[in-house]
C-alpha cells in the first residue's frame, strides 16, 4: 500500500477516535485524495474476502468525504479483526 492518507490512518488506527481521524482527514486531504485512498484500499483488499467488508460504491460525486472516511475505517477494522 503506497498512499499517504492510508499510511496515516494505519499509523493512527487505535490511537485516535474515528471522529478525530475523520476530522483530521477531511480537514487536511481533498475529496479527490480521500476517494483515491478508498479506491486503492478497496482494490488491495478486493480478493481477500474479509468478513464484514463493506461494499464498494463507485461514483465520486455521489460519495461525500465523510462516507469515504467511514469506509476506510471499516475496512481497516475488518482487516485488523481478521488478522489480515
Amino acid at each position: 500500500m503506497v498512499n499517504e492518507l492510508l499510511c496515516f490512518v494505519l499509523n493512527k488506527h487505535g490511537k485516535a477516535s474515528r471522529n478525530q481521524l475523520k476530522h483530521v482527514i477531511t480537514s487536511f486531504y481533498s475529496e479527490d485524495e480521500i476517494c483515491v485512498a478508498k479506491d486503492v484500499l478497496f482494490e488491495d483488499v478486493s480478493g481477500l474476502k474479509v468478513d464484514g467488508q463493506p461494499q464498494y460504491v463507485n461514483g465520486r460525486k455521489a460519495i461525500i468525504e465523510a462516507a469515504s472516511c467511514v469506509k476506510i475505517f471499516l475496512i481497516f477494522s475488518c482487516l485488523l479483526m481478521n488478522g489480515s
